[in-house]
């Protein structure tokens, strides 16, 4: 315990020992994964709700996205704010996400769009990423950092060339009983599987075989 509001988001330490979290209540906090006791003070300084958190590879950085459309790093062991914040998205920084080697941040937003930023330079890297017809609720890199999977509730997965900046493949997803919407994506620390949720069901995909729509150019 120790947030005020809704837990919106938490992400574990590359090494599994903390974990932090993002909620409605603007802060993020850090938490010890042996004894579930807060470490050290809530990280303040988003203006809204924070809607997305990442460790660096390294575990040396964390990365947040919030509402108030802006990306924030911050140093993990002493929780202080690594450098201005960014701006990001339009409608919010719903998700952020480091790429395997550390050097790159995706984010995906409100505008529907996913921008590429460069961690050391803080600056945007390309145009953005756009091919969804609604906002991206989430992003992931593979595992070999070529390629950006990306969820919206639009029920597609799409994913991206991250050299090329292009969409190269997408498919909609099964979970259409009802209507129900999707609500969460995860991806294998491999990335040859990719997991959906609903309100009703779970389903698993094989990212290597599954038969991908080509865009069209």
């Amino acid at each position: 315990e120790g947030h005020t509001d809704r837990i919106y988001c938490l992400a574990f330490s590359p090494d599994g020992k903390r974990a932090a979290t993002g909620s409605e209540d603007k802060t993020l906090r850090l938490w010890d994964v042996s004894t579930g006791e807060q470490i050290g003070n809530a990280l303040e300084g988003h203006e809204d709700d924070v809607l997305g958190v990442a460790f660096a590879p390294d575990g040396e950085l964390i990365a947040s996205g919030s509402y108030d459309s802006t990306i924030r790093l911050w140093h993990s062991q002493s929780g202080n704010a690594h450098e201005a914040a960014l701006r990001a998205h339009i409608g919010g920084a719903n998700s952020v996400t480091f790429s395997p080697d550390g050097t790159r941040i995706a984010s995906g937003g409100g505008d529907n769009k996913i921008r590429l930023w460069d961690v050391q330079r803080l600056c945007s890297v390309g145009e953005p990423l756009e091919g969804h017809d609604d906002k991206i609720d989430y992003v992931a890199f593979s595992a070999d950092g070529l390629h950006i999977y990306s969820f919206s509730p639009d029920q597609t997965i799409r994913r991206w060339n991250v050299q090329s900046g292009t969409p190269n493949g997408h498919f909609l997803l099964g979970h259409n009983l009802l209507h129900i919407l999707v609500l969460h994506l995860a991806v294998s620390p491999d990335s040859t599987r990719i997991v959906t949720g609903s309100g009703l069901s779970i389903r698993m995909w094989d990212v290597q075989t599954f038969d991908w729509e080509v865009e069209k150019s």
